[in-house]
């Protein structure tokens, strides 16, 4: 990563309220199934399309873990970017934003 990302980093994180953010997703992440008492009362699923982009060298977060999203999501798109870490968007910028148009024409 250049200076220059890692200073944008550094300002985004630093604001308040930035680290609450940036941990939620994993505050909620379905890597731990339905311990937590929310998701045992969660009866409704996602219905708006959602598109996950995934890096398949993610060693942060396995692929695997995306087995079962659709339960709670009813319209799913899922890509897998072939060599991409757990950073799929700077690994592979071109990639991801080639998904993320391609999605968002599709739902229009």
């Amino acid at each position: 990563w250049t200076d220059e990302i890692k200073d944008a980093y550094r300002y985004t994180l630093s604001k308040p309220g930035a680290w609450t953010a940036s941990i939620n997703y994993y505050r909620s992440s379905l890597l731990y199934g339905d311990q937590q008492p929310w998701k045992r009362k969660a009866k409704k699923t996602l219905p708006m399309p959602t598109l996950v982009v995934w890096g398949d060298k993610d060693k942060a977060l396995d692929v695997s873990l995306l087995n079962g999203l659709d339960q709670y999501v009813e319209n799913l798109t899922i890509k897998i970017v072939e060599g991409a870490t757990h950073w799929v968007q700077h690994d592979e910028p071109d990639i991801v934003n080639r998904h993320v148009r391609q999605f968002l024409q599709n739902c229009q």
